[in-house]
């Protein structure tokens, strides 16, 4: 058996390879996020936690807003329109991510004090954050060329191990420095911008590059008039997965927030599933659009629907045992913020399915339309219903959301296949209806059932016995991402 694994495995083309390893790679470091979440609960008070959490939160909007995300999703629209001249791309990139931090924080520094009381975050943490926005835009432009080229042997190993170094230098500042939450987050921004430094360098000075500015102008024009309508996504797409921990932070307390963000850590493993094999996706995507191969796209989606869903399930069940083993007794009541966030994610990676076609399509205002209304549904939703709830409420408030955000940017995808394609139909949305529906159905059922651990663990072994069983159509998953021959 276990040869006859090795041969499916080397006879996979490299696409499914680099998925398979990316997913593994993410399913690792969130092994290690729980293996560590435990250990910082416990070294800081959860006031200082919860600050850690909001801190988090706040370095992600400040990411947006000073770079526009421009390293994320025109770099990699343009490394399909710019073909032959990555390294000269690359360096433009930076260049003008750049000029857009060096603007954004030029604002902050002119609203300083309001800003800093509103964030709680000290002058020094400000100016750490500085230098961290600016070289780590370099480091996602090198991740996402070796994803496009399918170069899991170099980007693997290195994830690895910054991901394990940055926890042991932040578990040995706490120790020597302070058991507070700004030694926890000031020691790991510091040790991200020394590894992102040597990528940064060499991304602005790549070797037999210069600077070509008729090309770099054509290329800014391309970025910003891409992405200027997804900084207002991005913005509301990261309320959508953090802001509620803001919110929960100012309307409940720091501890609150602290033991919602324990959950939401907790149901977020999935992510890591949905976020690798969306990111060695999003070429392969491309690729099949580009040949109008768009039934393959479809019943892809379809496939890793199923597994989204079952591996949710799988979450869902387990939830009550890994919150009794790893956190304190104080966290347990977050439980039950676990089963709908873990459904969102589940409508997340529907959602981009939906996002990617109208992305290669380049009609962004769509996605900046949906992200902006669901955005401020979500924040109207949790400023209502939190006083009356609680911060358990916040969890069905992101999966609404989540589901209003995919069955909007459904619609907005037919648009786009209309104009762009003729109307070809790349999604069966009536089986993605039912999967949708079942998912649903089953983690309510799951949830109800947390008094009954017995009835929960013959559910685990039915579906272990199930996955074994269908185990081949699990490798289909990801052989089926053939690259073009």
């Amino acid at each position: 058996m276990n040869l006859a694994l090795k041969e499916k495995y080397n006879s996979m083309p490299k696409a499914a390879k680099a998925a398979l390893w990316f997913t593994c790679c993410g399913f690792l470091l969130k092994g290690l996020g729980f293996i560590t979440g435990p250990i910082f609960t416990r070294l800081l008070p959860p006031e200082e936690y919860g600050l850690v959490t909001l801190y988090v939160t706040y370095e992600q909007i400040i990411l947006i807003l000073a770079t526009w995300e421009i390293h994320v999703g025109a770099y990699q629209r343009g490394l399909f329109k710019f073909e032959g001249s990555h390294d000269q791309y690359s360096q433009s990139t930076l260049l003008l991510v750049n000029l857009l931090t060096i603007l954004f924080f030029g604002v902050i520094a002119l609203f300083y004090r309001p800003v800093s009381d509103f964030t709680q975050m000290s002058s020094l943490t400000w100016t750490l954050m500085f230098f961290y926005v600016m070289t780590n835009p370099a480091y996602m432009c090198w991740m996402t060329r070796k994803r496009k080229q399918y170069d899991y042997k170099a980007v693997v190993p290195l994830t690895i191990f910054t991901s394990v170094s940055s926890i042991v230098v932040a578990i040995v500042a706490i120790l020597v420095v302070g058991h507070t939450g700004k030694v926890r987050f000031n020691s790991l921004i510091l040790y991200s911008t020394l590894i992102y430094l040597y990528f940064y360098i060499k991304t602005l000075f790549p070797k037999g590059v210069k600077p070509k500015w008729k090309e770099m102008k054509a290329q800014w024009a391309f970025m910003l008039a891409y992405e200027a309508p997804l900084v207002l996504h991005s913005l509301s797409y990261l309320v959508l997965g953090q802001a509620d921990r803001v919110m929960i932070g100012k309307m409940v307390g720091n501890s609150e927030a602290a033991f919602y963000g324990v959950a939401y850590t907790l149901a977020s493993t999935v992510t890591l599933l949905q976020s690798s094999i969306n990111e060695a996706l999003v070429p392969w995507r491309y690729e099949k659009l580009r040949e109008g191969s768009y039934e393959k796209v479809g019943k892809t989606t379809n496939m890793l629907l199923i597994l989204f869903g079952a591996a949710i399930l799988g979450i869902v069940l387990i939830a009550p045992e890994i919150m009794k083993l790893l956190f304190p007794s104080s966290y347990y009541e977050a439980v039950w913020c676990i089963p709908p966030v873990t459904i969102s994610i589940f409508f997340m990676f529907l959602y981009s399915s939906f996002v990617a076609v109208e992305s290669y399509y380049e009609k962004t205002k769509y996605i900046m339309y949906v992200s902006v209304f669901c955005g401020l549904v979500n924040i109207g939703l949790n400023y209502l219903l939190i006083p009356l709830f609680g911060y358990v409420i916040c969890g069905y408030t992101t999966l609404f959301s989540y589901i209003l955000f995919a069955v909007l940017h459904y619609f907005c995808m037919r648009i786009v296949c209309k104009n762009a394609i003729s109307g070809a139909k790349i999604f069966s949305m009536s089986t993605i209806v039912v999967i949708s529906i079942g998912v649903i159905l089953c983690s309510v059922l799951f949830t109800l059932l947390y008094p009954f651990w017995i009835a929960r663990l013959a559910i685990i072994v039915t579906m272990l016995v199930v996955g074994w069983i269908k185990k081949a159509l699990i490798i289909e998953i990801f052989s089926i991402m053939k690259k073009r021959s």
